[in-house]
């Protein structure tokens, strides 16, 4: 009895929870929680470089312990379709482009809520061409861009300083507003070759003068400041002549310089490798070549610590002049040297880089035959100095084979840029050359820069902003005489 009467009351009070619970659910005034996603970085309209790495950051709503648990998070771009899952995502190779970029939620009854914002990914669309110096001679030789994305360029001024020619070191900002342009030298003649930004934010130059040392010339290294102030110099070389063709600083904080010495070595010229330390002072010494002429024109530190040179032997190889590249260990002692001969009556290396692969890349010319028609080469070497692959860039069009390639630099698609002069079918002047090649150095694109009259591009570097800056010399159309000439072009290699 007493059991019957339990069974009867639980039957009530859950009919009663029952009628409840649905009256509750019906009831207008009760508020079901709003659901919603909402994309919090980056903000909406935003402009980022190819280059970078974007964040994306989504914010859920009232998903009531279904999410993440029961759904699918999912990044769109109406450009590039799907570019990740979850509830934030990192991407760092959006399409150069405007994108709608869609943040999709989806729960367990395939309920899909999103939000969307623009984006903009797209290389700076500005682009020119400027002059620097005075009223004589003023020739740029070498550029870098600094760690505050400014421009410095080294080379020769006539228009300035204290004798014939100094050193010349110039800074302008992201638009090409001169900043400062200092000269060093003597009462005789001095120039600079190459500029590096060391590791304290101030410039090391390396350069020739005749001003002072031992000699008719010395290789000269200047260090300046960050404002272009001149902290000490140094020179080095014997009785005879010495230059400085290209320095870096290297990883103990010293610098690293070659060029050519006639004061000391076998023959003519040699090879001339210098080691300092932080305060310019000497370190060690190297020279290479044979019973005649060889030089160097560019040096870097490679990643094992040790030193790579390139540039022209005449005493080794089997034409009038073969590309030289000489490998050594972090103490200047040969590891190995190579010559190329490009079936030409003579090959010059003009600069090196190794790449993000370990490989060297040389860039340089080649004379085709007796007329003096000259390409463009480039080459890639193993760590061990076998060749992997050459290119020789003939013209087209109808345009006469006159090309010098003198600087290159690796490319943010591991491709190459290549800076140097082209000399115009039919006509005495000439115009820079820019080229861009992909990594395995087939040309994908080739331009040629006129300034006022002829013109020369000696040095290139691509800009953070993936764009590229060019420096060198361009004849003044009134005065006769060379400007410095800096030309940033855009991502194509075009000047507006």
């Amino acid at each position: 009895m007493k059991v019957s009467v339990l069974i009867i009351l639980l039957l009530f009070f859950t009919v009663i929870l029952v009628n409840v619970i649905i009256s509750c659910s019906d009831n207008p005034f009760i508020e079901e929680p709003v659901v919603s996603v909402e994309i919090v970085l980056p903000i909406q309209t935003l402009k980022y470089l190819p280059v970078d790495t974007i964040t994306f950051v989504s914010k859920v709503f009232n998903f009531v312990n279904e999410f993440p648990y029961d759904s699918t998070f999912v990044w769109y771009s109406d450009k590039d379709g799907a570019i990740g899952t979850g509830d934030s995502i990192s991407v760092n190779n959006l399409s150069e482009n405007t994108h709608v970029i869609t943040f999709k939620a989806r729960d367990r009854n395939y309920i899909e809520y999103s939000d969307s914002i623009t984006i903009k990914v797209a290389w700076s669309s500005s682009s020119w061409m400027k002059k620097y110096g005075g009223s004589n001679v003023d020739v740029g030789v070498s550029i870098i861009e600094t760690s505050d994305n400014c421009y410095v360029i080294a080379g020769q001024t006539y228009s300035k300083g204290a004798g014939s020619s100094d050193l010349y070191l110039i800074k302008v900002d992201k638009d090409g507003t001169l900043l400062f342009d200092n000269a060093f030298g003597g009462i005789d003649k001095d120039y600079g070759s190459s500029v590096f930004e060391c590791s304290d934010g101030g410039y090391i130059i390396a350069g020739v003068t005749e001003s002072y040392g031992a000699g008719g010339s010395d290789v000269f290294l200047v260090k300046a400041d960050i404002n272009g102030n001149l902290r000490w110099k140094k020179t080095f070389g014997g009785a005879d002549d010495d230059f400085g063709y290209s320095v870096v600083q290297t990883s103990d904080g010293g610098f690293i310089v070659t060029g050519r010495t006639k004061s000391m070595g076998a023959g003519d010229y040699d090879v001339y490798l210098i080691k300092t330390n932080n305060k310019g002072n000497l370190v060690w010494e190297r020279t290479f070549g044979g019973d005649e002429s060889d030089v160097a024109f560019s040096v870097i530190e490679s990643s094992d610590g040790g030193f790579v040179i390139t540039g022209y032997t005449i005493s080794f190889g089997i034409s009038d002049a073969d590309v030289y590249i000489i490998k050594t260990d972090i103490d200047g002692l040969v590891e190995w040297s190579k010559t190329f001969d490009g079936h030409s009556y003579f090959d010059h290396g003009r600069c090196v880089i190794e790449n993000s692969e370990g490989n060297f890349v040389v860039t340089g010319y080649s004379k085709l035959n007796i007329y003096g028609e000259k390409v463009a080469l480039l080459m890639n070497l193993a760590p061990t100095g076998n060749l992997n692959w050459e290119k020789y860039y003939f013209a087209t069009n109808g345009e006469t084979n006159n090309t010098y390639a003198y600087s290159l630099c690796e490319t943010f698609d591991g491709g190459y840029v290549i800076a140097g002069r082209k000399h115009i079918h039919g006509l005495s002047e000439v115009n820079v050359s820019l080229s861009k090649t992909d990594h395995n150095g087939n040309q994908i694109w080739s331009k040629s820069i006129q300034g006022e009259k002829s013109s020369s591009g000696y040095s290139v570097c691509q800009t953070s902003d993936g764009r590229y800056i060019v420096a060198g010399s361009s004849e003044n159309a009134k005065t006769g005489k060379n400007d410095v000439f800096f030309i940033k072009t855009d991502s194509l290699g075009n000047v507006y």
